[in-house]
């Protein structure tokens, strides 16, 4: 549901998206976690040290992941004429199609 919004406002639909995504998205819930973590004992200097190394790290990986996905060549393309109209409809086609692929529960 965020690609329409996506072209929307930065004018480029990413063809790779969905697989840094897939290779991103496992470490999300440990950054969060030592991020919790890491404003409850942040007060505590040796403990905020050892916390935020590996967090650094993670968040590290994320650029450098990033980066390097998106300097392939030809991975996006650049969509200059999508208004308004396109953005609803685009939006309304996914939900429409979502209610369609939906499993029916009984």
């Amino acid at each position: 549901f965020t690609w329409p919004l996506i072209v929307y406002y930065f004018h480029l639909f990413s063809f790779i998206a969905p697989i840094s995504n897939f290779i991103i998205l496992p470490l999300l819930p440990i950054i969060l976690a030592l991020s919790i973590i890491l404003s409850i004992l942040g007060f505590i200097p040796l403990l905020a040290k050892f916390i935020a190394l590996p967090l650094f790290t993670l968040l590290k990986v994320i650029v450098v992941i990033t980066n390097t996905i998106s300097s392939i060549p030809y991975s996006y393309i650049e969509i200059n004429n999508f208004n308004l109209l396109h953005l609803i409809i685009s939006l309304v086609s996914l939900i429409v199609l979502t209610f369609i692929l939906k499993p029916y529960e009984d």
